[in-house]
């Protein structure tokens, strides 16, 4: 996978250009995921549940970032261990970030992907009658 393939030819370059498609990507899928559970609401309920998004997408956002590095820094440090006793000496700091990195990147994917299946499962607003909507405006 592209995503998750990272070596020590691994160019800064790539890095980045990998980054942004996948930041694009994700804004691909939040926002309609966003727009599609705010339009199921109630118009009296949009503005408690635009509150609530915003404070869950922050919450998810900080907790999310410690998964991630606690996920990183744990899988750098086995992978110096397991260097280590393998007597690598050379780069280990670089290797065991590469390879802490590509670990990190694929629990992101997964968390992408699950994403991605939300998107689908989210209901969909059914269309109000016409009448209904010209008694609301009327009171």
């Amino acid at each position: 996978m592209v995503v998750t393939s990272l070596t020590a030819s691994t160019t800064f370059t790539f890095l980045m250009i990998r980054t942004i498609f996948l930041r694009i990507g994700l804004s691909f899928i939040t926002m309609p995921l966003n727009t599609a559970g705010l339009n199921v609401l109630q118009k009296d309920l949009i503005n408690h549940g635009t509150a609530v998004n915003n404070t869950v997408r922050q919450i998810a956002g900080a907790i999310g970032t410690a998964v991630v590095i606690t996920i990183y820094s744990s899988k750098s440090t086995l992978y110096a261990g397991n260097l280590a006793a393998q007597g690598v000496t050379e780069n280990i700091k670089s290797l065991t970030s590469i390879f802490a990195a590509s670990k990190a990147y694929y629990f992101m994917t997964i968390l992408a992907v699950l994403a991605l299946v939300l998107t689908f499962l989210t209901p969909l607003k059914k269309p109000t009658p016409v009448i209904k909507q010209i008694e609301d405006l009327e009171y």
